[in-house]
């Protein structure tokens, strides 16, 4: 028997069940129920992760805006947005820079 076939039997059985002294349920109700507590769960989780992906598209967007801010001043090129690559070589020359005037 495949499991759609076992399935179809089990939903089509006359059983009622009892939960926590509320009456029946069918289990086609039970499973309606089950199915909205996954879906809410499902939504929640969700809402949580595009929460998270927003916190961190913000985070990089912020630290973008500020590399790209020191480069528009060190450049003088302050209507140009340079390409990540190019901003990213720029800031790591920036930061070696940087490390050798510390080490003197």
């Amino acid at each position: 028997m495949s499991a759609d076939a076992a399935f179809d039997a089990w939903m089509a059985a006359p059983v009622q069940v009892v939960l926590g002294g509320r009456g029946g349920f069918s289990k086609r109700e039970c499973l309606r129920v089950l199915r909205e507590a996954f879906l809410a769960g499902h939504a929640r989780g969700k809402a949580e992760e595009a929460k998270e992906h927003g916190a961190s598209f913000d985070l990089r967007w912020n630290a973008d805006q500020r590399a790209i801010k020191l480069w528009q001043e060190a450049t003088g090129r302050t209507l140009v947005w340079p390409d990540h690559a190019d901003l990213c070589v720029w800031l790591l020359g920036e930061l070696d820079k940087s490390r050798e005037k510390e080490a003197r």
